[in-house]
């Protein structure tokens, strides 16, 4: 566990999160509405794209 390796505590895993985007961890409906929207007839014109799932943590990291 990340906890564990990083702060030597498996059970200080809250610590962590507080530096997660908006500060809370994504829950598994936030991926599966994007997961039902890419399956759906709305999406027909998405092809070959890399969609990050990840609170915008990615472009942030490009931009410092």
């Amino acid at each position: 566990m990340r906890a564990e390796a990083a702060l030597g505590n498996r059970s200080r895993w809250r610590e962590l999160v507080k530096n997660a985007p908006f500060g809370c961890l994504g829950q598994p409906h936030e991926v599966a509405d994007l997961v039902a929207f890419l399956v759906s007839k709305r999406a027909s014109y998405v092809s070959g794209a890399v969609i990050p799932v990840d609170a915008g943590r990615l472009a942030r990291n490009k931009a410092s």
